[in-house]
Parts: structure tokens; C-alpha cells; sequence
């Protein structure tokens, strides 16, 4: 009795392996498609506009500004704009904030200054409440702010980057 629940299994599961296998091996044949001009459109390359990035009146590259100066400045928009004076909408940027402060030996109790970088990405053209109420509370001459990886979207949904923005506080 033994044998033969043993032969029919067996016999099942050779039939079992023998389809998957065979189905397996069956291939469908690459359909051909010959394209016609009116259906597959040729994209134009884009062109980056040139655009420059303002903060304000400040403009791209790396600047010298006086701490007061900063204040008029923490509240407003980036803008990106092109020669022919057209505004592009922002995706996304990043700032680096190098700030200063003071450290302590605990030996020698000498007061020395040391810097550190801060830093975040924003999805919208403005810096956040917080980073403008952090950025305003510890002002300080030699500190850097840094607006970097500026995506610019054009209006055709094409996304580029926009030129870097350094300033350094005097």
C-alpha cells in the first residue's frame, strides 16, 4: 500500500516539475515596431536660460555685507531671474550657516573662538521662521551664509540648477 501512495506521489510530483519546467522555457517572440515620424516626436534639448540669483538686492556669486544689512534681508524670497527679466518658480534650495562662538578649556580656562556649520534644505523660496529667528539671534562679523543647490524649475517643467550664493558678514 506503501508503494503505491508512494509511486503516485512520485508520479504527481514529476508531473508537477515537468510543466513548471516546460513553461518556463517558452519564450513569446519580440513584437517589431517600426516607428513613424507623426508618433514619435523629437525632443528638443533644453537650454538653460541665464538666470541669476537674487536674495533681496544681492546678487549671485560672493559678497561682503554688514551685519545690519542682514536683517533687512533674512525675511525675504529668492528669486531667480533671466536676462530678459523673466521669474523662474524655485523647488528647492540649501543654505550652509557658518556661525561663530566661543569654547572653553576646562584646563587652562582660555576662551577661544570656534565656528561651526549648520545647515538644511527647503522646498520653498523662503528661509523657515526658526532659521531666521536663529540666524537673527547670534549675528556675528567673519560668519558665512551659503545658498547652494538651488533647483529652478523653467516653464516648460524643466529643472536646472541656479547659481550659488555666498555671503560673508563683516
Amino acid at each position: 500500500m506503501q508503494k503505491k501512495y508512494l509511486m503516485i506521489f512520485g508520479l504527481v510530483l514529476f508531473c508537477i516539475l515537468n510543466n513548471t519546467i516546460s513553461t518556463a522555457q517558452k519564450t513569446s517572440p519580440i513584437p517589431t515596431v517600426t516607428p513613424t515620424a507623426a508618433a514619435t516626436p523629437i525632443p528638443t534639448p533644453f537650454k538653460r536660460p541665464n538666470v541669476k540669483t537674487y536674495w533681496g538686492s544681492t546678487v549671485n556669486g560672493t559678497l561682503e555685507l554688514p551685519v545690519e544689512s542682514i536683517s533687512k534681508l533674512i525675511s525675504q524670497p529668492l528669486r531667480i531671474i533671466d536676462d530678459k527679466n523673466v521669474g523662474y518658480s524655485i523647488s528647492s534650495f540649501q543654505i550652509a550657516y557658518k556661525r561663530i562662538g566661543l569654547t572653553e578649556d576646562e584646563v587652562t580656562g582660555k576662551v577661544s573662538p570656534q565656528s561651526e556649520i549648520v545647515a538644511n534644505q527647503f522646498f520653498s523660496n523662503k528661509l523657515s521662521l526658526v532659521w531666521q529667528n536663529n540666524i537673527m539671534e547670534g549675528l556675528h562679523k567673519g560668519e558665512e551664509l551659503y545658498f547652494f543647490d538651488i533647483v529652478v524649475i523653467s516653464n516648460l517643467g524643466f529643472r536646472f540648477y541656479a547659481p550659488d550664493l555666498k555671503i560673508i558678514l563683516l
